[in-house]
C-alpha cells in the first residue's frame, strides 16, 4: 500500500473510532435518562432505539484506487444540527442587475451640483463632463486625494477597485463629499482569467456590463489614434521616405484592446511592392500605449496636441529622432481623441 494511502486510511479509521465512541456515550446517556424517567428504551411511541441519535453511514473508501483496500468500511457519524440554512452567495453580475439605477443627469445635479447642460449623456446612466465646465472649477480649493494602489498582482486581481468603491461609499456615509475615479477596464483582462474590473459584491459600480464592455468608446478612440500614427509611418516610408527613417529602428507599434499573443511580434508589409517595405512589427494592448499615458496627462486639447506631436516613433539612418509632428499626423490624432479627453 502506498504511504499516502496508508496515512489517509489511518485518519479515516481514527474518525470512525471517534464517532463510534461518541455514539456509545450518547446511547449510555439516553439509557440513563430513560431509566430515571421510568420509560422503556426502544418501546412504545417516543421510545428511543439504541443508537437512534447516530446516523448510520456506509462509505466506500475509494475501492477503485490502486493500492487501496477493497473491503468497504462502515462508519457511524453523529448527526449534528445545522445552525442555519446555508444560502449560495450571489454573483457580482446578479447583484449589479438587481440595483436600481438613477438617471445620470439627476445624479449629477442632486449629488454633484452639475447642471444638465454641462453633461454629454451616453444613454440614461453614463455621461461625460464637458471640458468647458471643468475650467470653471479652477477657483475652487483642491480636495484631499486618497490613492488606492497595490503590489504583487494576482490572476484574480488585488482588489483595488473593490477597496476604492467601498471607501467611497464609507466616506459618503459619514457625511464626506467623496467622488471616486477609476480607470476604464481593458477588454483583455475582462475576457481573460481576471474578468471584469468594476469592483465586486456590493462594492461595485453600475451599469457593470456597460463599463466592462466599451463604456463610452474611449479605448477605441485611443486605438485609432495610435494605429493612425503607425499607418502614417509605413505610408511615409512607402512614398519615398523623405525623413530618412531607418525601418530597422521604427519603435512605434500597433495596438488592440485584446489579449492575442500571436500578434505580439509579426512581420508586416508582405505581399509585394504595393504593400510597403517588409519589416518586423507587433501589437501591444491599448492601455499600454503611449497615447493612453498622454491622454491621462493632457489638460486641454491644445496640450494634448502638443504632447502627441512630441512622440518619438523612429530614428533616421544617422540616429536622429523622428517625431509624430514630423509626419504631421498629430493634429488628426487629436481630433480622434477629442471626446475621449473629457472625463
Amino acid at each position: 500500500m502506498p504511504i499516502g494511502a496508508g496515512i489517509e486510511l489511518r485518519i479515516v479509521q481514527l474518525l470512525i473510532a471517534h464517532a463510534q465512541r461518541r455514539g456509545a456515550r450518547m446511547q449510555r446517556g439516553m439509557l440513563g435518562d430513560e431509566r430515571r424517567q421510568g420509560t422503556k428504551v426502544g418501546g412504545g411511541q417516543g421510545g428511543h432505539a439504541a443508537g437512534a441519535g447516530v446516523a448510520g453511514f456506509s462509505r466506500s473508501l475509494h475501492p477503485g484506487n490502486a493500492g487501496w483496500p477493497a473491503q468497504r468500511q462502515t462508519a457511524q457519524f453523529a448527526a449534528l444540527p445545522c445552525p442555519r440554512k446555508l444560502t449560495v452567495p450571489q454573483s457580482d453580475i446578479e447583484i449589479a442587475q438587481q440595483a436600481r439605477l438613477l438617471r445620470v443627469t439627476d445624479l449629477a445635479r442632486d449629488r454633484l451640483g452639475i447642471a444638465d447642460e454641462h453633461l454629454v449623456p451616453y444613454g440614461h446612466h453614463k455621461a461625460k463632463i464637458s471640458l468647458a465646465y471643468l475650467d470653471t472649477l479652477a477657483h475652487r480649493p483642491d480636495g484631499k486625494l486618497v490613492l488606492v494602489t497595490a503590489i504583487s498582482p494576482t490572476p484574480a486581481g488585488e482588489g483595488k477597485t473593490t477597496t476604492t468603491v467601498g471607501l467611497g461609499d464609507a466616506l459618503n456615509l459619514i457625511g464626506k463629499k467623496a467622488v471616486i475615479a477609476l480607470r476604464e477596464p481593458s477588454l483583455g483582462p475582462v475576457f481573460g482569467m481576471k474578468g471584469g474590473a468594476a469592483g465586486g459584491g456590493h462594492a461595485q459600480v453600475v451599469p457593470m456590463e456597460d463599463i466592462n464592455l466599451h463604456f463610452t468608446g474611449d479605448f477605441n478612440a485611443i486605438a485609432l489614434a495610435n494605429n493612425l500614427l503607425a499607418a502614417a509611418i509605413d505610408n511615409h516610408v512607402h512614398h519615398g521616405n523623405a525623413l530618412g527613417i531607418d525601418v530597422r529602428r521604427i519603435s512605434w507599434r500597433r495596438v488592440m484592446d485584446m489579449n492575442d499573443r500571436a500578434l505580439r511580434t509579426i512581420n508586416v508589409g508582405l505581399g509585394g511592392p504595393a504593400n510597403g517595405y517588409p519589416r518586423q512589427d507587433g501589437f501591444d494592448i491599448v492601455v499600454a500605449s503611449e497615447v493612453m499615458a498622454i491622454l491621462c496627462l493632457a489638460t486641454s486639447l491644445q496640450d494634448l496636441k502638443t504632447r502627441l506631436g512630441r512622440i518619438v516613433v523612429a530614428e533616421t539612418r544617422d540616429r536622429q529622432p523622428v517625431r509624430a509632428a514630423d509626419l504631421k499626423v498629430h493634429g488628426a490624432m487629436t481630433v480622434l481623441l477629442r471626446d475621449a479627453l473629457a472625463p
